[in-house]
């Protein structure tokens, strides 16, 4: 009894801090495994994207400790490098990561990120549901299903920071209210908050900004439309008052983005037309609001299987929207309607009736995934949510509301919970390092340029390998929608040999069938051109195919066969590998 007064207490004095221990508890046993082996040395996955990411946060490191440009990197993708701003180059976060990442490395500043993730998301909308809930246990549920949301749950299992680090848009929001409902603060001010956001927003994920900025103007046109109805001398004082903050918002946010924009659409290695030309990407459906259908099947790691589509709702929560917007206050049914129009956007293109059916194909919003829109879906569902334990179960006695509210959370959250328990806590996996990579020292590494195997197309790629040595070292390829061969400029053709000598299912490139004793003169020549042409200095082909690498890599030894043939020497047996050193002129 006393250790439950002393709770009571400290959740009335410091409600923030306990609902943020709360949170980082459940984060903490998500990711548990990592932790439990070794933060330093093992991630999710060792594998595609988590080693992105973990790539990212030594490049930034690197680029501030050597004065070059943090958008930009010849690291990967020699010569031509990559830009980072039209990839997810996550500055926003990686940058404030640098003192961690310096002292620990950037594996381990890479799990931090992912465990602050959905707490940092989780806290931002706890804060922003206080604004319109008195009980701060509803508040913090609210914070919960944001910052622990499906989609969070979904691709968290694969290292993608850009999605589930998401304390932004309640942030957005509440500046929103305070411009055009509360006004209790100058409008100039919010502007400038506003218009920090989206700048940082920019710096995080282009894409969730890009969603942000058309939910934020969809909802506001929706619920302009709706106070001219009702109350159009209200929505005039509402106009008069936030006009002045949205043209600071605009005006700052467009004066400080417009260089790193520029760059992103027009800079050195950006992209053109579609950014991923061909693909299919999961598409959201309306079966998939309410039944547990199985995720997009990410082939380079199983866990994420076991999840729900991102848009996972649930019946109960959908019954309570329901019952929201027709017996509901105007603060829930303001709720339910930013609800509704949200995942009007969520649905996929086929349906004639969706957002996306209209605008999907227009400009950049072709490169928009329109299933992220559920990044924002539970941001006013969690409202919705907090909203009813809050007034809808006010004026019971105190034993009965807490019972009721228990009750109700517990009916309300099934759906989801039986989602988070079919593949949580996530796995783990040590960072692989071929001993050829561990047993070079910096000064054998410093300005090579390194065509590796396991190569960026059969998952398991060596990215990490390169930020766990501190970039001493450029590599031939990456990942990122970067790798696609028609993106490799001169070498495309090269690479393309390449990319089929790595895979099974990457096509021929001259419509032959692959022997690895039998190389044609054409792509002899062409895959020695494309050598010279990025400069490599090593090939290095691992004995063993590593962890993680998929069904689809072609055994080292057929590789090490192959370009034996093509290069007309055997390799160099150095480290448990197959070696090839070349001259700058060779």
């Amino acid at each position: 009894m006393r250790t439950l007064t002393v709770l009571k207490s400290t959740l009335r004095r410091w409600p923030l801090s306990v609902s943020a221990i709360g949170f980082l508890a459940i984060s903490a046993l998500m990711f548990q495994h990592i932790w439990l082996a070794s933060p330093l040395h093992s991630t999710t996955c060792a594998c595609a994207d988590p080693s992105l990411f973990i790539w990212m946060f030594e490049w930034a490191r690197v680029a501030l400790s050597h004065g070059l440009n943090p958008f930009y990197s010849h690291a990967m993708f020699v010569p031509a490098g990559i830009n980072l701003l039209s990839n997810t180059g996550l500055a926003g976060l990686t940058v404030p990561f640098v003192p961690l990442t310096a002292l620990f490395g950037p594996v381990f500043a890479s799990n931090c990120a992912l465990l602050l993730a959905p707490v940092a998301s989780a806290l931002s909308m706890t804060w922003v549901a206080r604004r319109w809930v008195g009980n701060h246990v509803a508040a913090s549920l609210a914070g919960l299903l944001y910052g622990f949301s499906p989609l969070v749950l979904f691709h968290a299992g694969v290292g993608h920071l850009n999605l589930i680090f998401l304390p932004v848009p309640p942030l957005v929001l509440a500046c929103c209210d305070e411009l055009f409902w509360r006004r209790e603060h100058s409008p100039r001010k919010v502007g400038l908050a506003l218009a920090g956001l989206a700048i940082w927003q920019f710096f995080l994920s282009t894409e969730i900004l890009t969603i942000l900025v058309l939910a934020s103007a969809l909802s506001l046109l929706t619920l302009g439309t709706w106070a001219l109805l009702t109350d159009r001398e209200a929505l005039v004082t509402a106009l008069r008052h936030a006009r002045p903050g949205l043209v600071v918002a605009v005006g700052v946010a467009t004066a400080t983005l417009l260089a790193p924009t520029i760059f992103a659409l027009a800079g050195p290695s950006h992209y053109s037309g579609a950014i991923w030309p061909q693909s299919h990407f999961a598409s959201a459906s309306l079966r998939s609001f309410f039944e547990i259908t199985p995720g997009t099947d990410y082939w380079w790691t199983p866990m994420t299987q076991s999840f729900a589509r991102p848009t996972l709702i649930g019946v109960p929560i959908l019954v309570l929207c329901a019952l929201g917007l027709w017996r509901g206050s105007l603060r829930m049914r303001v709720a339910v309607v930013l609800s509704a129009l949200l995942a009007w956007c969520v649905l996929g293109a086929h349906y004639s009736f969706s957002l996306w059916h209209w605008i999907g194909n227009k400009s950049l919003l072709a490169n928009v995934m329109n299933e992220r829109f559920s990044a924002l879906l539970f941001l006013p569902l969690a409202l919705v949510v907090a909203l009813f334990l809050d007034e809808g179960l006010a004026g019971r006695s105190r034993g009965q509301g807490e019972f009721l509210r228990t009750l109700c959370v517990l009916v309300l959250l099934f759906p989801l919970l039986q989602n988070a328990t079919r593949a949580l806590p996530y796995g783990s996996s040590a960072v692989w390092e071929p001993a050829w990579y561990h047993a070079q020292t910096p000064e054998q590494l410093r300005g090579r340029v390194i065509l590796g195997f396991p190569f960026f197309n059969v998952s398991a790629n060596l990215l990490a390998v390169q930020a766990t040595h501190h970039m001493e070292y450029s590599l031939v390829g990456g990942t990122t929608p970067q790798w696609l061969p028609e993106r490799q400029g001169a070498a495309s053709t090269g690479y393309r040999v390449i990319w089929w000598l790595a895979s099974t299912v990457a096509p021929s490139p001259d419509g032959q069938v692959f022997s690895p004793t039998s190389v044609s003169s054409i792509d002899r020549q062409t895959f020695t051109r494309a050598l010279s042409l990025w400069g490599v200095s090593d090939i290095v082909i691992p004995w063993n195919p590593g962890p993680n690498t998929s069904l689809v890599a072609r055994a080292p030894r057929e590789i090490m066969t192959w370009i034996a043939g093509a290069l007309g020497r055997p390799p160099l047996r150095e480290h448990q590998a197959w070696v090839w050193h070349r001259s700058a002129n060779s």
